[in-house]
């Protein structure tokens, strides 16, 4: 009986290294996890940044073409800088 809590105590090398290597894989596998969150909240938040200044853009652009209305610009030249500024945001 003593003999065989000898044995049981007893860890071979390859027990030692097959539970380091399960260590390892679980931290490697929380660490993996913990990044991939990382980069979707990364990914998401500048999406969301970019959405609100397009957002913004599109609502300068009406008020600078309801302003040129108003102040009786030609409208083939507010057309023109409309078209322009509208660029990067049909881009979008």
């Amino acid at each position: 009986m003593a003999d065989q809590r000898d044995k049981e105590g007893k860890e071979t090398p390859f027990e030692a290294f097959s539970e380091a290597g399960q260590a390892l894989a679980e931290s490697l596998s929380a660490a993996q996890e913990r990044n991939l969150k990382y980069a979707q909240s990364v990914f998401e938040s500048t999406m969301a940044l970019l959405k609100d200044h397009a957002e913004s853009a599109r609502t300068t652009l009406k008020q600078w073409e309801q302003q040129a209305q108003k102040q009786h610009i030609d409208p083939k030249v507010a057309e023109s800088y409309s078209n322009l500024f509208r660029a990067p945001l049909n881009a979008f």
